[in-house]
């Protein structure tokens, strides 16, 4: 049936910001104003299908974790906002002192701008301006931030900042994070484990 300026204003109660929805019997029915802040919700088992709810303020779930070994250690089959990298007792196997380094979804092209510089770089260096010996162990970490998702640029920053050593920057680009790749300056990484954690 419908619903024109006569039948709607047939319909009881008409309370500011009431809504008139389908019953599934060709009834019209009234869902009433929900609480402040809370968003329509579909939800079968009601009368109406149809409710107000909370909106989810998202969590935090750890999306991967493995060893850090080898020349570049790929993380795939990643999907949320932000991620957290957590990089814990690494160590390269380079005979002089290097740094870790980051892409994302496999793209080392000149895309990344880091804070302290506005050419363009490839890759990033999220953590570790400062070097260290290959006889040492780190830990380190790095937040990925896709931000507004109109936005060109997803940003790369150090968890642990310290003395204005370690960098961050920006990744120049339109696609969604996928993978995180993480890297040597120089040699290979020979011990260590990764966690990722995603925030959807």
């Amino acid at each position: 049936m419908a619903i024109t300026k006569a039948t709607a204003s047939s319909i009881a109660p008409a309370a500011k910001g009431d809504l008139v929805v389908g019953s599934g019997t060709n009834d019209a029915s009234i869902l009433a104003v929900g609480t402040n802040t809370h968003i329509l919700t579909a939800d079968s088992s009601t009368a109406t299908g149809l409710k107000w709810a909370a909106a989810s303020a998202g969590t935090w779930t750890q999306a991967a974790t493995g060893s850090l070994s080898g020349a570049t250690v790929n993380i795939t089959g990643l999907s949320g906002k932000k991620f957290a990298v957590f990089l814990i007792k690494y160590s390269h196997n380079s005979g002089s002192s290097q740094h870790l380094q980051c892409y994302l979804n496999g793209d080392n092209t000149a895309k990344y701008y880091p804070f302290t510089d506005p050419s363009p770089t490839n890759p990033m260096t999220p953590c570790g301006v400062t070097t260290f010996a290959a006889a040492n162990t780190r830990n380190d970490g790095f937040y990925v931030d896709m931000a507004d998702t109109a936005l060109d640029y997803k940003i790369i920053q150090p968890i642990t900042p310290k003395n204005n050593f370690e960098n961050g920057g920006l990744y120049n680009s339109t696609s969604a994070i996928t993978q995180i790749n993480l890297l040597m300056s120089g040699g290979s990484f020979d011990a260590g484990t990764y966690y990722v954690w995603s925030f959807s």
